[in-house]
């Protein structure tokens, strides 16, 4: 397993944020600009979500100096 969890999770949410742009750009989804908005927004909360679920449980807490 990684040592960088933060990473991985950080490069999952840049690809699909990417996709959904492709997609939007060779207008394979017709959406609003107030659409799009509206689903970046959303993904950016569930993708933040996830990271502090998915990083968390692979940290070990240390007591600080």
């Amino acid at each position: 397993m990684s040592t960088e969890p933060v990473r991985i999770v950080g490069g999952l949410t840049q690809i699909v944020t990417a996709v959904i742009a492709l997609l939007i750009g060779f207008d394979i989804v017709s959406w609003t600009p107030e659409q799009t908005g509206l689903v970046l927004g959303v993904w950016a909360a569930i993708s933040a979500f996830a990271l502090v679920v998915f990083v968390r449980s692979k940290v070990t807490p240390v007591q600080g100096p």
